[in-house]
């Protein structure tokens, strides 16, 4: 009769037993880094709908402190780069806990500008609708005012800010977009605005693929980028980018 030899409680692994433990491991790991990665992700663009939603309800509270009038903003005034000018960061601040919520968790330390560049000023990585505050056929200053709510025909489907990349001398492809009147610029780094240089950043799909937009009427929505490059139903006209209905 033959007894068989229990195995020593001592004995190891063998070497291929290593091996197909290791294999299923890293099969294991492969599968779910990129789920962990995209799970990051999802938090890091629902932190920013979070940033972008506090910066809509702080334009609603300067619009109601200020007669219902829209946020200025130094550039309108035609000021460029002038320490003493307030930006819209500036005026907006007062209205939300902590400057942070003007940085997009996602966004990288290249993307992020400080207001006329000086890095006492409040840091940030959204951009203004550049149609609204620099096409001049779109916007109404008049005796230190802007454009009143009461003037734009659709203030829930018009842009007032959004996710962006503020690197103006970069020559990276980007995964933005930048707009001047009718005219989008997609995945480039665009031509000067009219006569103006752009100083306000592209707009950048940072979140898988779309982008966080601040709306005129104060809510705030993710998008993605040919969700964006809609015109009006005539075609004459970007339809997210100016203050009338479609």
């Amino acid at each position: 009769m033959y007894l068989v030899k229990p195995r020593s409680a001592h004995q190891g692994f063998t070497l291929i037993e290593l091996l197909v433990v290791i294999a299923i491991i890293s099969i294991i790991a492969a599968i779910l880094f990129p789920v962990f990665a995209r799970a990051r992700e999802k938090a890091r663009q629902t932190a920013c709908l979070s940033n972008t939603r506090q910066i809509g309800l702080a334009l609603m509270e300067y619009t109601q402190d200020y007669d219902e009038t829209v946020v200025l903003n130094d550039n309108t005034l035609g000021q460029f780069g002038s320490p003493a000018m307030k930006s819209w960061i500036d005026l907006l601040s007062p209205y939300i806990k902590g400057d942070g919520i003007f940085v997009c968790p996602s966004a990288t330390d290249k993307e992020i500008s400080h207001v006329f560049g000086i890095a006492s000023r409040p840091a940030y990585t959204y951009a203004l609708n550049n149609v609204y505050y620099w096409d001049p056929a779109n916007v109404i200053y008049e005796s230190g005012r802007m454009r009143s709510l009461a003037q734009f025909e659709d203030t829930s489907g018009t842009i007032f800010c959004g996710d962006s990349y503020h690197d103006p001398t970069s020559s990276d492809s980007l995964w933005g977009f930048q707009v001047s009147g009718d005219t989008y610029f997609p995945n480039t780094n665009p031509p000067t605005l009219g006569a103006s240089p752009r100083r306000q950043g592209l707009f950048v799909a940072r979140h898988s693929g779309g982008l966080n937009f601040v709306f005129f009427d104060g809510h705030a929505k993710w998008m993605t980028l040919s969700q964006t490059a809609q015109k009006n139903s005539a075609g004459t006209r970007l339809r997210y980018f100016t203050p009338a209905l479609d």
